[in-house]
């Protein structure tokens, strides 16, 4: 798989209101690579932004947008299951394949694109709760189709409703790999999970650093790993239930880890409604 930290030849966004002004933020910084927006509305914003006039049910590209992997010098977009309940979001994959002229095969599991993290050199990660999901019994095959070797299995956190591995492990480059930590929030089982997966990563020699994550006593989790990166920015969650002191470590972490700019994007609504920041842009590898 390409790893997530590598530079896009696209975006791929689903138009939602309801962070209208998270999109205000995302959408200049994208630019000016192309802007693929799927808006069954007209969208009346820059017009270097490309409307894609299909429907969807959801804003969430990153798990029903392609999973993206190299055969040799060529792109090849995977087309997993997705949630039949949301047949336009499911179609995405072909749709947009289509337009941009990309191989799109079809992958027999269901594998949400924020449920699985890839370093772009073989070694991926996905999380105990996402591989039940995935309806396949020997993942070998799985892991053979995606390009993953290995396929590191990191424990889901009880925590986090996804399940998904962008909400606790982030790839900085190849050999660097951000993992969540809730050190501040000891004696709870949900750190030691997240220790048990840094522990992992660092056995597959991997340099780890640790970021602050951060859950509510409501249950409301909120990622910092979670981030989408463009060029020599990365773009960051911002927290307005956070403490403060949590949220400026968590940058100073990522700051120092990904020798980036960091932006700062309003996203307490992206987590009220399921989500997290990676989850609404998708970059897209178009060779």
């Amino acid at each position: 798989m390409i790893g997530d930290w590598e530079a896009a030849d696209a975006w791929l966004v689903a138009h939602e209101n309801l962070w209208r002004e998270a999109l205000d933020v995302l959408l200049p910084l994208l630019l000016p690579r192309s802007i693929f927006l799927i808006s069954a509305a007209p969208y009346h914003g820059s017009a270097r932004v490309t409307r894609l006039p299909f429907g969807h049910e959801s804003a969430w590209v990153r798990d029903y947008g392609p999973l993206q992997t190299r055969a040799g010098d060529s792109v090849v977009w995977l087309d997993a299951v997705y949630d039949r309940r949301r047949p336009q979001d499911d179609g995405v994959p072909g749709r947009v394949g289509r337009r941009v002229g990309i191989r799109v095969e079809h992958a027999p599991y269901r594998i949400e694109g924020g449920g699985i993290a890839a370093n772009g050199r073989g070694l991926c990660v996905m999380t105990s709760r996402s591989i039940e999901r995935s309806g396949v019994d020997d993942t070998s095959r799985m892991a053979g189709q995606l390009g993953c070797h290995p396929l590191v299995v990191i424990p889901a956190l009880t925590g986090e409703p996804t399940g998904h591995a962008d909400q606790v492990v982030r790839f900085l480059g190849p050999h660097t790999v951000a993992v969540g930590t809730l050190e501040h929030l000891r004696p709870d089982g949900d750190a030691d999970r997240l220790d048990r997966s840094a522990m992992l990563l660092e056995r597959e020699g991997l340099e780890v650093v640790r970021v602050p994550l951060h859950r509510t006593a409501t249950g409301g989790f909120f990622s910092y790993v979670n981030v989408v990166d463009v060029g020599e920015t990365l773009m960051v969650p911002h927290f307005t239930r956070v403490p403060d002191a949590v949220q400026a470590e968590a940058y100073r972490v990522l700051r120092r880890a990904s020798g980036k700019s960091l932006l700062p994007v309003p996203a307490d609504d992206i987590v009220l409604a399921g989500g997290g920041l990676h989850c609404i842009v998708l970059g897209l590898h178009l060779r």
